[in-house]
């Protein structure tokens, strides 16, 4: 059907052509969106979608040496960043921890609570270049109070 999607690697050369090839779907109703380009440009990791739009927390790597996908069924979450090593991936697990998961085992490790930040937004994830700084957005637990006081009925024109 016309209305299936697929991601596409397009190659950007220095003359005025450029090509696509889409990658192949995971299944016939879903679809492989993915989130982000490993350093060494060898993986892509991202998520299954289905075609009619959501997306599933299962993550998938693709290879492009083996042209195939890898499940990784130990880690569930929507957004991973590749670490430096090209090896390793820092996301959100499907109970906000911030954990780091191993392309090779699929083992997924703790790195720590995130505490005192609120609910943290598991869709919103940097990292620094060297990989020793992740950037994280999350809601305040804290109440912003704002007082404010009428106008003097002396001050109306």
């Amino acid at each position: 059907s016309s209305d299936l999607k697929a991601t596409c690697i397009v190659t950007v050369p220095d003359t005025s052509t450029s090509s696509a090839e889409c990658l192949p779907n995971p299944s016939e109703d879903v679809w492989f969106e993915a989130r982000d380009w490993s350093p060494d440009g060898l993986w892509l990791v991202g998520n299954p979608s289905l075609h009619g739009g959501a997306v599933l927390p299962d993550l998938l790597l693709w290879s492009f040496e083996e042209s195939e996908y890898w499940s990784i069924e130990q880690a569930r979450g929507l957004v991973a960043r590749w670490m430096p090593d090209s090896r390793s991936l820092l996301m959100f697990d499907e109970e906000s921890r911030l954990v780091l998961v191993d392309r090779g085992t699929g083992t997924a490790r703790d790195v720590g609570p995130i505490e005192g930040r609120g609910t943290v937004d598991k869709e919103q994830l940097g990292l620094s270049r060297d990989g020793r700084t992740a950037l994280i957005q999350a809601d305040s637990l804290e109440a912003n109070i704002w007082l404010l006081s009428p106008p003097d009925e002396a001050d109306d024109p």
